[in-house]
This record gives C-alpha cells, structure tokens and sequence, in this order.
C-alpha cells in the first residue's frame, strides 16, 4: 500500500488553470508597465514576484483541496445499523390490479427498492395471511432476500385472510435479536382488511418488546376492486365465495385508526400512487437511533496533511499582499475559483452519467444487446437514485428492459427457459421505468407486447415438458426392456451351462467311469432345440429395443436443446453398442444351431450381456467413453479348456474348466454419481415446494372463513 495518496485526486486537475492564470497575470503585468510608464510612473514593489507567491499559493490551495494524505493504517470499528423485518402481505386481496400489474408485484418490488438503498442494515422477511412463515431471518445477504422474494406468491403460507398478529408475533419473538431493543423496525406492507388480529394485542407486543413499525398502506383507498383469480386452465376469474363476487380496497381509516394507538407505529399511504420504499424509510428513519453490532468492521485510516499545505498557502498569499496590497482583489478570485469548481464537480457527475448513458445506447444500436445490458445494469448499480432525475432512470430501466426483451428472443427456440427468466427480468425493468415516470407510455406498450412473449415462450415450454415427459417415460420403458433382455440372456446362458452339468453327472453315473479322452455327447436335440428358439426370441427382443432406441433419439434430436446441424444425443453411444448387441445375437443363433462351434455360441452370449450392461451405465449417467470399434472376442471369453475338442465329433470338456466362469459378474458395480448443478436442485425444490405449499393452502382453505 502506497504510503502517499491524493484522497481527491480528481482536484489536481485544476492544476491545469496554473498556465492560464499565469499568462493573464503577465498580460496584466504588461499592461499595467505599459500605463504606468506614461503615467511617469512605476511599481511600488516587485510585481512579478507577487504574481509567483499568488501562483504558488494557488498551487498548495489546490493540493489541499486534493487531499493529500499518509501513513495508513487499520482502524477497526464496531458496525452500526438497525434491523429491520418486512411483513408482507400474500393475502389474495394482494392480488387486486389498481395498481399495475398488482398489489403483491408492487409490494415486492418496493421492498427491492429498498435493498438497493440500504447499506448496513440487517434485513428479515416474514409474510403472512392468515398465518405467517418466515422466509429469511435477519442477514446482510440482500441477495438472498431478493431471492426468497421472487418465491412469494398468495399460497406461500398455510391458508388464506389477513392476520397481522401472527406476522408481528413471528417477527418479534424468532426474528429479532435479544439486546437490540430500540433499533429494531418493523415496515409491513399491506391493503388492511384484518381478519383475527387482536389489534390491542398487537399493539401491546411491539410496546413491549421496543420496536417501532412502518406501516405502508397500498391499494386504491376509494373503489372497490375485483380479485382475479387464475384457474388450472389458465382462464382468469373474479374471486368467488358462497356465490357472491368478492371486492376489496385499502383499508384506509381502520390502518389509521390502528397506528393511532401507538407512538411506536407510523402509517404512510401511497394508494396507488408511485412510491420509493427505501426513500420512505430513510425519511422515517432520520431521526432514530443506531446501536452497533458484534461484527467488526475494519477500515484503512489515513492521516490527512491539507492543513500544512494551506497554511503555506496563506503565508504565500500574506507575503504577496504585502508587496502589492491586492489581497482583497485574491480572495475574491479565490471564492470565485472554488465556486467554478464545485459546479464543475456537479456537471462531471451528470456529464459521466450521460456518457455511460449513451455507451449503452450505442451498444444497443450495434446489436450487442447483452454488452449494452451489463453497461446499463452497472450504470443502474452505482448511480445516486437521489441526484439523478426520474426521467433518467426511468430512460435507464426502460433500455435495460429493452435489452432484456431483444435477449430473449434470440433464445426462444434454443432455450426458452432462459428466455422467459430474461423475459420476466425485463418486466421488472419496465415496471420499475414506469414507476419513475408514470407518463411513460412507451413502457406500457412493451408490457403489454412483452406479456404476448411471455405467453408464446411459455406456450413453447409446455409444448417441450410435455415431449420431456413423453420421451422420460420412453426412456423408462427402454432401461426395462433391456434389464429384462440382459436377464433372459443370463438366464439362457446359466441354462445352458446347468443343463451341460447335469449331463456330465448322468453320463458318469450311468457309466461309472469315463475314460481320459472319451468323448461325451451335448445336449440332446430336443434341449438343443429349445436353446436356439430361446435365443431367436432374444434376438427378435434384441431389434425391436433397437427399434425403440432410433425413435427416442429421433424425438431427442428433435429438442430444441440440441444443435440441428449435429444433434449428438445420449443414445448416440448405446446406438452403436445395440448394433453389435443384434451383430453378436445373430451370430449366437448360427453358433447355437451349429453344435460344433458351442463354446464360441456361449461367448457372443457373454458378449451380448457385457454390452447390454454397458447400455445401461450409460443410460444411468456412467462412463460416456466412445467405444472402441475394434473389440478383442478374447475379452468375452471364458476359461475354455479346447484341448479335449474335436470340431468333427459332439462332445464337451470336463465340468471342472469352467469353474468361477461368472466370477466377475458376481461383482458389484458402483451407482454413477448423480450429475445434478445447484441450478437444477434449486428448481426442482422450488417446484416441490410451491406445490406442497398449493395442496396445503387448499386443504386448510376450507376451515377459513375469509380466505382472502
């Protein structure tokens, strides 16, 4: 670390005025001779050495406006903040549309903006009905908050209404940190419309506990509006109960009434007017204490030494008076420089705005819409929401969410799952564009066309699970096919083997004694007959798995997951392999059929079961390795002893040289490991969970007498 630094380095860049000055200075020295010579007059004292000492203090003014400073070190400090629970409200009330597209999606996207805002603040989340669950204890992961908000819908908790007491009880007594009494802010978003609360209750647990709450009341307070309800089929409906249309509004008076009872409550209304949720807090908050925390925060600290360069500034600037008396005429110019400087700070924020602003405009005219999107998502990141007007970033997010749509077009066809994840960005970014500027019509208009997209690729998603699902069970349906051909091959193979046994014992019973190098007849005909109408039927099983085989890899190739020009998918290799499967079945036929050439039946047997295994760890996510063109027959024999075979004459080998001829298949092979990403667990817990979480809602939806 450097022990020298300008903690303002943008300030030398005055630096550059030294030149100018210096040649009015000379010009007015000039011109000032030049009178007082016809004047038959002269200097009172050194002129140009005054205008050095004024240049020179200029210079130290402005290397202390830069800041200069030294010898760094480590400061630690304790951090300090104040923790803070958002109570949401998820009842189906949230989903009435006076406010656009509704109240939830505007809930949620306030608390959004107050993450952004926020700095140091530990942050929970708790939402509720007519029960309440806690979603995120108090963190400073604002990313993982924003996370577990995207999951929220109506059917997050239990069953339905509007119970505030079991959202403040929750937040109280399992979020809220013992010792924190005085820092700790409750901000619950709701439309009112209380179904169970005991308000006094209420009121006296956030007394005793010594919380403070933000009640932000959303909704039109005037009108009422319907509830639209979205059915398995996709068709919307007004909410119904016991045959009467349920509507709603914001509870305006009973929420007032409510905060009234309390210093430690305060209620804001927007109505459906827009809002800034993190500007609200920071205005609710102004005023309120901050309680440091156990966790340490270290800081560099530097010494700073602008006082020594100003002090030898204004010694420059008193010696340069003294020669020529224009100290009053200095600071004038002084004041006037800091002045321009100030307001050149100011036009240098906005003007950096403007640049990056118009970059990404250009990147966007370029067709680099993901390049243009990090430019604006970056831009958008670090600007200051309170310095730059409304319009701007309502321009901002609007490009942005451009971009975004642009984005996801492209994906429509190759991965419409990630299209429609840009495509539900992108009506984020449009909706918080018209929430900066309401008059925005541009942006409705893209909200609308943008929700035709979001049909299209959902429709397009549909359309894919359903060939998912078909080809999944497709593929089920082939792992059980060959699980049983491999069986029935291992079967035969043993049969085969077990008969030639008992043979063996019968012939040696029956004659006592076989002599060294006599020749004992196989199978009879009959069993022979048997063994090869068995392997026919194999064989016929073997074609038509080979069948279902090439129609899954056609419905494969066919996704929009693989490349049309080469569509290589999973059954490319086991393909192959299923060909020498029906290659080696075909030859076991003949082999069979041919009693000489037994043994060599009995190894394109071994080969077909080796092989068939070989299918299925692919099929299970196993090895993917290419397999080899060019197999050696001796890698599916057995330990055959042929010395007492005679290709001319049906006979067979003692009993005891195939002894431990399954021994390697007795060996157990290892599970593959699952080739499941983070993303994929996520999703489908995601999923899983929505969907306990719909079957549970709906079930204890019956014991509510308003459950909305």
């Amino acid at each position: 670390m450097s022990g020298f630094v300008f903690l303002w380095p943008v300030a030398l860049l005055l630096l550059l005025l030294v030149f100018p000055i210096a040649a009015l200075l000379r010009q007015a020295r000039l011109e000032r001779a030049r009178i007082l010579s016809r004047l038959s007059g002269s200097f009172g004292g050194s002129q140009r050495t005054r205008d050095y000492l004024r240049l020179a203090a200029f210079v130290l003014l402005v290397l202390g406006l830069s800041r200069p400073a030294f010898s760094p070190g480590p400061e630690y400090s304790l951090r300090t903040n104040r923790d803070i629970v958002f109570l949401l409200d998820v009842s189906r009330s949230m989903l009435a549309e006076d406010l656009y597209p509704s109240r939830l999606e505007v809930a949620k996207q306030s608390i959004r903006d107050a993450l952004d805002v926020f700095s140091s603040e530990r942050v929970g989340l708790v939402i509720y009905a007519g029960s309440a669950s806690i979603l995120c204890p108090l963190t400073y992961d604002y990313g993982f908050v924003r996370y577990m908000l995207n999951q929220v819908q109506p059917r997050s908790v239990d069953f339905g209404g509007t119970t505030l007491q079991a959202a403040v009880e929750k937040a109280v007594d399992q979020v809220f940190i013992e010792g924190r009494s005085g820092v700790q802010d409750l901000i619950v978003i709701t439309d009112g419309g209380d179904h169970g609360s005991n308000v006094a209750r209420v009121v006296e647990i956030i007394e005793e506990s010594g919380a403070s709450a933000l009640i932000v009341g959303i909704g039109d307070p005037n009108n009422e509006v319907l509830i639209p309800i979205v059915g398995d089929d996709g068709s919307v409906e007004p909410l119904e109960v016991n045959g009467e249309i349920v509507t709603t509004r914001l509870e305006d008076s009973s929420l007032r009434s409510f905060a009234a009872m309390t210093p430690n409550i305060e209620y804001v209304s927007p109505g459906i007017e827009a809002f800034h949720l993190g500007a609200l807090y920071e205005t609710y908050a102004a005023e309120k204490d901050v309680r440091d925390t156990d966790e340490v925060a270290e800081l560099i600290v530097y010494k700073e030494g602008f006082a020594v360069f100003l002090a030898f500034a204004l010694i420059l600037l008193v010696v340069a008076d003294l020669c020529g008396r224009r100290v009053v005429q200095l600071a004038k110019a002084s004041l006037l420089l800091s002045v321009c400087f100030w307001a050149q700070e100011s036009d240098a924020e906005e003007l950096q705005f403007r640049n990056d602003f118009e970059k990404g405009v250009g990147l966007m005219e370029e067709g680099a819409f993901e390049d243009a999107l990090l430019q604006f998502s970056l831009l958008y990141s670090v600007t200051d929401f309170e310095d730059v007007p409304k319009g701007d970033l309502a321009a901002l997010q609007l490009n942005r969410g451009l971009c975004l749509i642009e984005i996801s077009r492209s994906l429509e066809k190759t991965s419409p799952r990630t299209a429609l994840s840009h495509a539900s960005e992108a009506r984020l970014s449009l909706l918080s564009a018209k929430r900066y500027s309401p008059e925005m019509n541009r942006s409705s208009a893209l909200l609308d066309s943008l929700y035709d997209s979001v049909v299209r690729i959902q429709a397009i998603i549909d359309s894919q699970e359903r060939a998912e699902e078909e080809i999944t069970l497709e593929l089920q349906l082939l792992v059980e096919k060959l699980e049983v051909f491999r069986s029935e091959q291992v079967e035969l193979h043993d049969a085969i083997i077990q008969g030639r046994d008992r043979q063996v014992s019968k012939q040696r019973v029956s004659s006592n004694e076989v002599s060294l190098g006599e020749k004992i007849p196989f199978q009879s005909p009959a069993y022979l007959q048997r063994s090869l109408e068995r392997q026919s039927d194999l064989l016929l099983d073997s074609l038509e798995i080979g069948e279902l085989m090439r129609s899954i890899d056609q419905k494969l190739a066919s996704l929009p997951t693989y490349d049309e020009s080469e569509p290589v998918t999973i059954l490319r290799q086991p393909l192959v392999l299923m060909d020498r499967v029906i290659e080696s079945g075909e030859k076991a036929e003949v082999l069979i059929a041919d009693r000489g050439n037994w043994p060599a039946a009995r190894v394109e047997q071994k080969r077909v079961e080796k092989l068939v295994t070989e299918i299925l760890d692919l099929l299970a996510g196993g090895s993917s390795q290419e397999p080899s063109s060019n197999e050696n027959p001796e890698d599916y024999s057995e330990d055959y002893d042929y010395e007492d075979w005679n290709e001319d004459q049906e006979g067979m080998v003692s009993s005891d040289a195939v002894a431990g001829d399954f021994a390697a298949d007795s060996e157990m092979q290892s599970l593959p490991i699952p080739d499941y990403s983070v993303e994929d667990i996520l999703r489908e817990e995601r999923g899983s969970l929505q969907f306990r979480q719909q079957k549970r809602a709906n079930a204890n939806a019956g014991n509510v007498e308003k459950d909305y």
